[in-house]
């Protein structure tokens, strides 16, 4: 995100200050929520960093919270899936990946894992102290096209020992959802509810405790049938509760789930900061295009 797109995303947001309200931290998210306004959050998908790794920071003063990790250093590219053909030979994350993340950690900058490829979301699940967040990627064992989360990197978010704390946030583009012309609201619930505790699966998740939503209508073209916008959203949730949601785990889903996470991510910058952490300086020295 181009730093004249943070100011164009600022404006609007103050040139409408009746509806929305920038929020750059949980505390204000919820005093805005409370007085029933809009609270609007910056993220970026692809503000490289070039070669050097202060810039995240300065996009964090700017307002964002959250960056996709895969980006971070385009076009050396850490590792991922431009959209949903696997990348053959993709590796994990370079060693400045590894100094990314303890920046973001530092920074209290939510790590994003969606566009990463799976070897990549694992070694960033291991490293990281602080929650993660898929910011709009599906399940892989509903409808499996890379770019969905598979059920092996599934099993190491939640709250057990073990685990890592984190939101995978449901993707409505048709691609992520289903075959072809198979995309509505209930496909789309089928992923939502993918995440809920299954014993007779093979595989015992129990996730609904670490799902969101993240449609992705800033960028998609085609829509799931039944969920074209926003004023859908209580249609799939009507259908979520005819499939057994409790009231609790709907609202996890429409957002307390993601501001749980959001607030392990604050806590673990303060700790880091208790501590001493400094910023980062490294400088990428692999580039030869800047």
């Amino acid at each position: 995100m181009p730093v004249t797109v943070v100011d164009v995303a600022k404006g609007l947001i103050e040139q409408h200050g009746n509806v929305f309200q920038l929020t750059t931290d949980t505390r204000t998210l919820r005093s805005v929520i409370s007085r029933g306004k809009a609270a609007s959050m910056l993220g970026a998908e692809g503000p490289p960093t070039g070669k050097f790794l202060i810039l995240p920071s300065h996009f964090y003063d700017l307002g964002e919270i959250h960056d996709p990790y895969t980006y971070a250093f385009l076009p050396q590219r850490i590792c991922g899936f431009g959209r949903y053909l696997d990348i053959p030979g993709t590796k994990a994350r370079s060693p400045l990946g590894r100094t990314l993340i303890q920046e973001m950690n530092r920074l209290g900058m939510l790590v994003d894992l969606s566009h990463t490829s799976d070897e990549t979301s694992i070694q960033a699940i291991e490293l990281s102290k602080a929650p993660v967040m898929w910011s709009h990627s599906s399940a892989r064992s509903v409808w499996n096209v890379p770019r969905n989360v598979p059920d092996n990197i599934l099993k190491m978010i939640g709250p057990e020992e073990g685990q890592k704390d984190g939101v995978i946030m449901v993707n409505f583009a048709p691609q992520f959802v289903a075959a072809d012309g198979n995309a509505t609201l209930y496909a789309v619930a089928d992923h939502v509810a993918y995440w809920e505790c299954r014993r007779t699966r093979p595989l015992i998740l129990n996730l609904v405790f670490s799902v969101g939503l993240g449609s992705d209508f800033n960028e998609i073209n085609t829509v799931p049938e039944g969920l074209e916008d926003v004023s859908k959203h209580p249609d799939l949730f009507s259908e979520l509760r005819k499939r057994g949601w409790s009231r609790r785990n709907l609202a996890g889903l429409a957002g307390g789930n993601f501001v749980h996470v959001w607030e392990g991510v604050e806590r673990v910058s303060k700790q880091l900061k208790d501590e001493g952490a400094v910023a980062a300086y490294d400088i990428y020295d692999k580039r030869q295009d800047l």
